[in-house]
């Protein structure tokens, strides 16, 4: 498989209890009547870097690395005290190339490397700027009831990535609530979300074949998982995400805090001829069974340790990781935190995270 090259940003938990699936809330409050109407604009900023796993793997048969970086951009406006328009765009530059076939080395090899040649290249799906799509949405947080705080957003989600219009998605919908609570240091949270793929033309034919030299992408970045278009051959019809996620403070030390995030993922894809490799059924012997049904199933999670600085500067350190929910031959479930069955495919990140907040109340 090749380096994650021309993917998208991943966002991470910058901050305790923050969710990696969609924006991160945006900070609401209750504008004065006296104040001007910019007093309910906030912009959040991040700035992240992440490595993966497959850039530390060294064998005859892997030389994938990947590192790259992102900035995210997060405005918000505050309507009333609950309830907040937001945005959401990112850029990524990718540092590493992605990697070429293997081949019989014509130079001296490292200590510890590859014993083939699979030198970057300068192939025009690596190594560039990348836009995510372009999400606007209303947010309605923050609500105590039962001593839960509830939350629902609404989102659309424009082709401003090539990815997507490559899929020949106009617009991507989703809607998701979650429900918090807290116990002392200890934060909480159960969230869901159902986005669905406008598609222009006949999703159902679209393959890899027809996208013009872009490279199908199989791992979603966080900041994407409601509007991801992961190409396996068709487009996808729409995804239904569960997530749970956690933080509780470390008293040790003011403003430390530790993250954990899971969640599981089910998408259904536009259908197509069946073929052996659309159907996640196997038999008793581990062979795929056409089934004619085009879905798969996915995980993901994150471990983070993070430290607000200031009240709006928070930085981050952690992993993440997301990944089919099944091994190759659909006999084992992944780990969902730490790919360590593929490290080379890159499915699992290290990050490192600088998030800050300007405006809001």
């Amino acid at each position: 498989m090749y380096a994650l090259g021309s993917l998208l940003v991943i966002l991470l938990p910058s901050q305790a209890g923050s969710r990696p699936n969609v924006p991160k809330e945006p900070p609401a409050g209750i504008v004065a009547a006296d104040s001007d109407w910019y007093d309910a604009l906030s912009l959040s900023v991040s700035l992240q870097n992440y490595v993966g796993t497959g850039t530390f793997v060294a064998s005859d048969k892997a030389d994938n690395p990947y590192w790259a970086s992102t900035l995210q951009l997060t405005p918000s406006f505050a309507l009333s005290e609950h309830l907040s328009l937001f945005a959401f765009f990112s850029v990524t530059h990718e540092w590493t190339y992605a990697v070429t076939s293997c081949s019989q080395p014509d130079g001296p090899r490292p200590s510890g490397g590859p014993t083939l040649d699979c030198s970057d290249t300068d192939d025009g799906n690596a190594r560039q700027f990348e836009a995510s799509d372009l999400q606007l949405g209303i947010e309605y947080s923050r609500i105590p009831f039962l001593t839960i705080d509830w939350s629902t957003f609404f989102a659309l989600s424009f082709p401003t990535n090539r990815f997507t219009r490559a899929a020949n998605t106009a617009l991507t919908t989703s809607l998701g609530g979650s429900a918090s609570r807290s116990f002392g240091p200890v934060t909480t949270a159960l969230s869901t979300s159902f986005a669905k793929f406008w598609n222009g033309g006949d999703a159902s034919t679209l393959d890899a074949s027809d996208l013009d030299g872009v490279v199908p992408i199989s791992f979603c970045p966080a900041d994407r998982l409601e509007s991801c278009v992961p190409l396996a051959g068709f487009a996808p019809n729409w995804r239904l995400r569960l997530g749970l996620d956690g933080s509780v403070e470390l008293g040790f030390l003011e403003g430390l805090s530790f993250a954990l995030s899971v969640g599981y993922i089910y998408t259904r894809s536009f259908g197509r001829t069946p073929d052996g490799f659309s159907s996640a059924v196997v038999d008793g012997d581990g062979d795929r069974v056409v089934d004619g049904i085009n879905e798969s199933d996915s995980t993901y999670g994150s471990l983070s340790l993070n430290y607000q600085i200031l009240p709006q500067l928070t930085t981050s350190f952690g992993v993440y990781s997301f990944q089919p929910a099944r091994t190759a031959d659909g006999q084992s479930l992944r780990f969902p935190f730490f790919d360590f069955v593929s490290p080379a495919n890159n499915f699992t990140t290290w990050f490192l995270s600088v998030d800050y907040t300007l405006g809001g109340s």
